[in-house]
């Protein structure tokens, strides 16, 4: 598994300011959270789709195309740093 947050630098109202995921060995996203500029944090697996978030319908990009794209911040985080956002989006 691998666990990636993505932070948005300049943050679009209407779109999250940072996502989390977790992907599976092919990069295929298991679980989702995002944070929205307004305070909402909006969650999806495969069997919740939480309003407008859901998991992509493609294996997510590498972590260097993502790093290297100056619109966002990425970082490899541990399952813990995963779990906790987590629980925090499902409570």
């Amino acid at each position: 598994m691998t666990y990636l947050k993505v932070k948005r630098i300049h943050p679009v109202p209407d779109q999250p300011v940072s996502t989390y995921s977790e992907l599976d060995d092919e990069r295929w996203e298991l679980r989702k959270v995002e944070i929205f500029p307004d305070g909402r944090i909006l969650y999806a697996d495969p069997d919740v789709e939480f309003e407008e978030t859901g998991l992509s319908t493609m294996p997510y990009p590498s972590f260097e195309e993502i790093a290297t794209n100056p619109k966002y911040d990425a970082k490899v985080i541990s399952n813990a740093e995963f779990e906790k956002i987590w629980a925090m989006a499902t409570a």
